[in-house]
């Protein structure tokens, strides 16, 4: 099944450098400027409907750039709104949500309503201040002083008591600042035409590099067409994440799954626990896979890529078949072939609310089986219900807490309760096998 027209799965989020705002264009800040006073633009969550800079004269401010999708952002707000309360009128820590990142005035509000989050005053549908501090990953905070010059650019971990007080106080300044590689592109090959860096960063010609900075983590997928063949990037990745890549974006693309990979040690194969999987201090990788021609997802995942990346460790993957716990689903008596065959020929559709998949409309149960198992430590799903190819139409009804929390264990009696609606059970067993991927060290 082709995996759409691109897929990206990102540790950081990104907002594209390419979108320009409509209307005044205005030259970017550095730290040591004046801010021009000039009109913040739509605000909510203030006395008034906008404000300038000049209205908060004497304050420090703080603009933090965030987005609703963005769950570091969203993490952050809670800290800023402490801190606001706990320096009262002496800064201000006004949020900024960009017209680009499709967070409109009611879609902010909605948010922060439905999440408790510090009801800050927050501009909104912004094309100004992204202009003035143009920047490529989100959250995205500026420092002005009480006199309205810019003195830091940082990420929102920064804003904390420390740094405000050593601000206050004009005291030096000790906090890390953000830099953004802006120029970056995340659907283009590593190294051409600087993108990255320049070729003496290359390790390997297909294209390997050390870790690259200011660019985030994670991967990107274009599939092959009739004009161009696969593309596929790693940013940052560590040896098991570029292993696992290839099982998972064969199929629907997960988050690691450890019920799913095994280690080789001399012929002992056992499942890999996260300990083994989430080392921050191992070293990370840049890498980027061209095919001239296109072929199809599955074979560039399965083969070309798998390849490719087997050879840079002393560690290889490959797929085998395995005996391990997994989760059987079965029809029961009580399940009625009406209550999930699709009627018509209309199209398959995947339909989300707030993150999570809410209905599949003329789908499979392969994509009931795949859509379970993104969740972390899920066992594999073995499906014994006998429905194959016939096009089907289900709900899921994912719990609220687990919208945008695929690294997020789903309980069992979860999985129970959304099928078991549908009556088909849901079995643990352990004499099964399944397919896994295998990572052994290279002989």
């Amino acid at each position: 099944m082709r995996i759409g027209s691109m897929i990206v799965l990102m540790w950081i989020f990104f907002i594209p450098s390419s979108l320009k705002a409509a209307g005044t264009v205005y030259s970017p800040l550095k730290v040591g400027d004046k801010i021009p006073d000039i009109s913040l633009g739509k605000m909510i969550n203030y006395k008034h409907n906008t404000a300038k800079f000049s209205d908060f004269k004497g304050k420090i401010v703080i603009l933090d750039f965030w987005a609703t999708w963005c769950g570091g952002c969203v993490k952050a707000l809670p800290d800023l709104g402490r801190m606001q309360e706990k320096f009262g009128d002496k800064i201000v820590i006004i949020p900024v949500s960009e017209k680009r990142s499709k967070d409109d005035e009611k879609g902010v509000l909605d948010f922060l309503k439905k999440h408790q989050l510090p009801m800050l005053p927050n501009v909104v549908e912004d094309e100004v201040l992204q202009q003035l501090f143009p920047h490529f990953l989100l959250p995205h905070d500026v420092w002005i002083d009480e006199e309205g010059t810019v003195v830091a650019m940082t990420s929102a971990k920064e804003v904390n008591e420390e740094n405000i007080s050593a601000l206050l106080a004009k005291r030096p300044l000790t906090m890390k600042v953000k830099k953004d590689n802006l120029d970056f592109s995340i659907v283009e090959p590593l190294l051409l035409d600087g993108n990255g860096g320049n070729t003496t960063r290359a390790l390997y010609s297909a294209v390997l590099t050390e870790r690259i900075d200011g660019i985030g983590g994670g991967n990107s997928y274009l599939p092959g067409d009739a004009k161009k063949g696969n593309f596929f990037m790693f940013q940052n990745a560590d040896m098991y994440q570029m292993f696992f890549v290839p099982y998972i974006m064969r199929k629907n693309f997960c988050p690691f799954n450890g019920k799913r990979t095994m280690i080789d040690t001399g012929g002992v194969r056992k499942l890999i626990n996260e300990e083994e999987f989430y080392q921050e201090d191992r070293p990370r990788y840049c890498f980027s896979l061209s095919l001239p021609d296109a072929v199809s997802d599955s074979l560039f995942f399965r083969k070309y890529l798998l390849e490719e990346v087997n050879r840079f460790f002393p560690y290889v993957a490959g797929f085998d078949t395995a005996v391990v716990p997994a989760l059987v689903v079965s029809k029961t008596r009580h399940h009625k072939p009406e209550s999930i065959l699709a009627h018509g020929d209309g199209p398959r559709k995947i339909i989300r609310k707030d993150g999570a998949v809410v209905r599949i409309e003329n789908g499979t149960f392969r994509d009931i089986i795949d859509l379970l198992g993104v969740y972390r430590d899920t066992p594999p799903l073995i499906n014994d219900t006998g429905y194959e190819d016939q096009k089907i139409t289900m709900d899921l009804f994912i719990p609220e807490q687990y919208n945008h929390a695929f690294s997020k264990p789903m309980d069992l009696s979860v999985i129970r309760g959304m099928l078991g609606k549908y009556g088909f059970a849901v079995t643990e067993v352990n004499d099964r096998p399944v397919e896994v991927l295998v990572i052994s060290k290279r002989k």
